[in-house]
């Protein structure tokens, strides 16, 4: 045995069979640790796989023909806009002629969709889709265009005791659910133009569009220019969404001219700084939820 303990091979050999023995009932527990760990880690990514997978059904499901409807009120608003600014004369826009009645409804159709959109974040998971969270984004930035005073620049003749030149928040959101109607489905949907009409005829359903139905009255870019910078930032943020949401399934570019549309203002404040109002709308457009 000395003998062999003298051969440096022979040493070497022991001594790896040494540390061999006691390194492998340790390596094999460090293995099945990391392949418990490995197989932890697959089972929960399959499973969230598996939930964004049906959450991702549940929410195309529920919101999948909303969403189409949507860019084509958000078309028509941009495109109404555009009418409104053009310089033509227009016929009377007051609820009750075929011309204030549509405008009207091009007007309160895209919030009433939102509005019918956000009442399926109960039964669907908006996480899992970024493009729908636009949807909800959308309703904010309309929200704040129509009703707060960052896109009006603050101005100091906004009289925010009366609904004169703006719209509060929580009116929309009423407004907006006097167009949602239950379907033949059972489920909440936006009355259709001829509904609409049918609507308004009846007494006292105009005033549940409160003020919605004074404001478009007696409208005229000279006599509520403060209204009307309202709706070009409404129109911007809505062929935004167009642009955005629209185009990679065929809808043509919007053109929107905002810097035309805003020329048409007369207001001193106002235009005192036609250029930041743009800026201003962007920022309304692209805030967070």
């Amino acid at each position: 045995m000395s003998d062999l303990l003298r051969d440096p091979r022979i040493v070497a050999a022991l001594i790896a069979a040494i540390v061999a023995l006691i390194v492998n009932p340790f390596a094999s527990v460090l293995v099945e640790r990391v392949k418990a760990r490995l197989d932890g880690r697959a089972a929960e990514r399959k499973s969230r796989l598996e939930y964004e997978h049906e959450a991702r059904r549940r929410l195309y499901t529920a919101i999948g023909d909303l969403r189409f409807q949507l860019l084509l009120a958000a078309r028509d608003v941009a495109a109404q806009v555009r009418t409104l600014g053009s310089g033509r004369k227009l016929w009377s826009l007051k609820l009750g002629g075929y011309f204030g009645n549509s405008v009207t409804y091009k007007l309160l159709r895209p919030f009433a969709l939102c509005e019918v959109i956000e009442g399926k974040i109960a039964i669907a998971d908006f996480g899992v889709d970024p493009d729908a969270i636009e949807l909800l984004r959308l309703k904010r930035s309309i929200s704040k265009a129509m009703s707060s005073g960052d896109a009006i620049l603050e101005h100091p003749d906004a009289d925010w005791d009366a609904q004169v030149e703006h719209i509060y928040m929580y009116s929309l959101s009423r407004i907006a659910h006097a167009l949602i109607v239950t379907g033949e489905d059972g489920k909440p949907r936006v009355m259709t133009f001829p509904e609409f009409e049918a609507f308004v005829a009846r007494p006292g359903n105009a005033d549940r569009l409160e003020p919605v139905p004074s404001i478009l009255g007696d409208f005229s870019i000279e006599a509520k220019p403060i209204f009307w910078t309202r709706l070009v930032a409404y129109g911007y943020i809505c062929a935004h969404f167009v642009d955005h949401a629209g185009r990679p399934i065929g809808f043509a570019p919007s053109d929107y001219p905002t810097e035309a549309l805003l020329e048409k203002i007369e207001d001193p404040h106002l235009r005192a700084h036609l250029e930041e109002l743009p800026r201003r709308f962007e920022e309304i457009r692209s805030a967070g939820l």
